[in-house]
């Protein structure tokens, strides 16, 4: 679930509060949608060299001093995007195979006053939602 979400799913399970007993007796569906909101991203340029990266006159001692070895290699990251995520539990207690699709329709905004199988699953459905991350 880190890899599909970003960040460690601890973190967001708990106050999402997700009663997985319910869902894995078939008592409730739930899905959590994440969406990312990104201010500014900072990139650096790749550098000609690897030792491009370090100061001049860097020795292998001084690496080693500080901690890199063959173990515990250098790190490059060219890319840092800065802003916020927001993860949304739509939870429901409706049986219906249609529940995925009344989701979808729900965070893409679709209209759903004709299907009546639609309207109540999501009049049943509760909507919770955690942010980590600040304002813009």
């Amino acid at each position: 679930l880190k890899t599909k979400f970003g960040t460690s799913f601890e973190k967001i399970a708990v106050p999402l509060d997700i009663n997985f007993d319910a869902v894995n007796s078939g008592e409730k569906q739930v899905q959590i949608v994440n969406f990312k909101q990104i201010y500014y991203t900072v990139s650096v340029d790749e550098p000609e060299s690897p030792s491009k990266l370090f100061a001049e006159g860097t020795t292998v001692e001084d690496l080693k001093r500080n901690g890199i070895t063959d173990e515990v290699p250098p790190v490059y990251v060219s890319s840092v995007s800065y802003g916020r995520s927001m993860f949304i539990k739509l939870e429901t207690s409706s049986r219906s195979t249609q529940v995925q699709a009344a989701f979808k329709a729900a965070i893409k905004g679709v209209d759903i006053s004709g299907n009546a199988e639609y309207q109540d699953i999501l009049k049943n459905t509760s909507f919770s939602a955690y942010i980590f991350g600040g304002d813009a």
